[in-house]
């Protein structure tokens, strides 16, 4: 079962401004002055710097996968750009806690405590707790989480609270 957030589409548009500054600044230096020339060499260079900037960090971001996985054997993913490989054996607990948002906390047996940014794993970090909590406290329904469908229904019908409306 998998937890992936949709691919971030700030790429394109990125690129697309960065082309516009330049072909501004480009116009501007085949038909200003002198001292237009100068200033426009000067926003040219800076809007190329800030291009390969954001086109380097956003190809970086390419290169490390997003969201969390879940499998009979373990939990594994990213947390920021560090990977996570958790067996289900060295899992103690599961928390959310805040920060500068939801995150999903876990603890393991040897105490290292792991904290995973929600937006990394492009759910609500409530739904990401209790599917987490479940097959902690039932290791023997983890075959369920080949079935992401199956396994989200059996977490839901167990911690479903009943509707009063």
């Amino acid at each position: 079962m998998s937890f992936v957030p949709p691919r971030d589409i700030f790429f394109a548009p990125y690129v697309f401004i960065v082309f516009l500054i330049n072909a501004t600044v480009f116009q501007s230096l085949v038909l200003g002055s002198e001292r237009v020339h100068i200033q426009m060499q000067v926003w040219a260079i800076a809007a190329l710097l800030v291009g390969l900037l954001g086109l380097g960090w956003n190809l970086r971001r390419s290169f490390f996968p997003t969201g969390l996985m879940l499998n009979p054997e373990r939990i594994s993913g990213v947390r920021g750009d560090k990977l996570v490989k958790i067996p289900w054996a060295s899992l103690e607990d599961v928390s959310v806690v805040s920060g500068q948002g939801p995150y999903l906390s876990l603890l393991t047996t040897d105490q290292t405590l792991i904290r995973i940014d929600s937006r990394f794993t492009g759910t609500d970090v409530n739904v990401l707790y209790w599917t987490v909590r479940y097959f902690l406290d039932h290791p023997e329904q983890r075959e369920l989480l080949r079935d992401p469908e199956a396994a989200l229904r059996r977490v839901e019908e167990t911690y479903r609270v009943a509707d009063p409306g």
